[in-house]
């Protein structure tokens, strides 16, 4: 089949109008022939179109300004018809002229409906193709800018191509482009508050916990216990913890019973070298020991849930003020408490390493001599 008999075929051919074996003819030549496939394409997308094409309202005054026009033509045409027709039954004439007259009519009527259907679908499909085109040049240029500036996490990163792909369905023209604009807008927000994290991350100094163990041996206990808590009252530091007991049951019957003892003492970081010899020099030290151990990586990576755990948080609540559903409402508030809960115990692990960073710990052992 050649391509001007399919050409002249297509709309009968999309139109369901044609017998078994014309559609045979035609949809073998369309896969053969690229030129008329791509004219078929075109045609579909033609009909697709002005099916979504939405019907105008006809405009003020229409059936009046149609009535008048077509009064005019009527008396027109009578003119002609008194001219050109000749008719002995005056009757016939009549009846003749009327029926012509009302054949006109309806084409006129016809002709001027289809008219203004055609205008108006022509002039939607072409702002729907400026509308198209123009969001196509605002997205390609976009998406190169997008492309230089990656986002911080990749779980971020899913979600906003998630929200881009779903605005983009969702709307269509000027409604397409506020979308993308708040989009964008919630993007650079959320990369905002990520930049925060890491820089707070990285601006948290080093949690180096410092301990300290002394096992001492006293010929007065009473004297020593005394003159350690003076001491690290003195430094700003407290007894944490203390116990005494005698060194065995022999002792109690003697003058002067021998004890034994265990003090826990808290003292700021940067007294704890002082404090460690001062308290050597009052006995002889039989065993004696500082280690340190950096949770500076620990902490970070504690605050760090901690605050993406405060992000969530956020959302969850905003998303919460904008609907309306009970059982949304009830979800996100089961999930709030959740997540409020792990928020309160990472706080109280910060909170215990800064303690044991700012007020280093003194094991202290006591032994009575004679």
């Amino acid at each position: 089949m050649r391509c001007e008999k399919v050409m002249e075929m297509l709309s009968l051919y999309i139109d369901n109008e044609l017998n078994e074996q014309e559609k045979n003819e035609i949809e073998k030549h369309l896969k053969a022939c690229e030129e008329c496939n791509r004219e078929y394409e075109d045609l579909l997308t033609i009909k697709r179109l002005l099916s979504e094409a939405p019907i105008l309202q006809l405009p003020k005054d229409f059936k009046e300004e149609l009535h008048q026009k077509l009064v005019k033509c009527n008396t027109e045409d009578n003119l002609d018809n008194n001219d050109i027709i000749d008719l002995k039954d005056e009757k016939k004439k009549s009846k003749y002229k009327k029926k012509s007259n009302w054949k006109i009519l309806y084409g006129i009527a016809a002709g001027i409906l289809v008219t203004v259907i055609s205008v108006s679908s022509l002039i939607n499909l072409m702002n729907n193709d400026i509308e198209t085109k123009e969001f196509a040049q605002m997205e390609n240029k976009e998406s190169r800018s997008e492309e230089a500036v990656p986002f911080n996490l990749a779980m971020e990163e899913a979600n906003y191509k998630t929200d881009e792909e779903g605005a983009s369905k969702q709307y269509s023209g000027a409604n397409m482009k506020i979308a993308r604009t708040n989009l964008k807008a919630k993007n650079r927000a959320a990369d905002f508050q990520n930049e925060k994290v890491e820089e707070d991350i990285k601006a948290i100094p080093k949690k180096i916990i410092s301990n300290g163990y002394i096992q001492l041996q006293v010929e007065d206990y009473d004297s020593t216990y005394n003159k350690l808590v003076n001491l690290i009252t003195s430094k700003g530091g407290f007894v944490q913890n203390s116990n005494t007991s005698y060194k065995n049951s022999k002792t109690k019957k003697l003058e002067k019973p021998l004890k034994k003892g265990h003090l826990l003492l808290r003292v700021p970081k940067n007294e704890l070298d002082n404090m460690f010899d001062e308290i050597k020099n009052m006995g002889s030290t039989t065993r004696e020991d500082i280690n340190t151990n950096d949770m500076t990586d620990e902490y970070k990576e504690i605050f760090g849930k901690r605050e993406n755990l405060k992000l969530q948080e956020k959302k969850l609540r905003e998303i919460m003020d904008n609907t309306k559903d009970f059982k949304e409402i009830s979800n996100i508030e089961e999930e709030l408490t959740q997540i409020i809960g792990e928020i309160e115990g990472l706080s109280q692990k910060l909170l215990t390493i800064d303690d044991l960073e700012a007020l280093s710990t003194i094991d202290i052992y006591l032994d009575e001599i004679n």
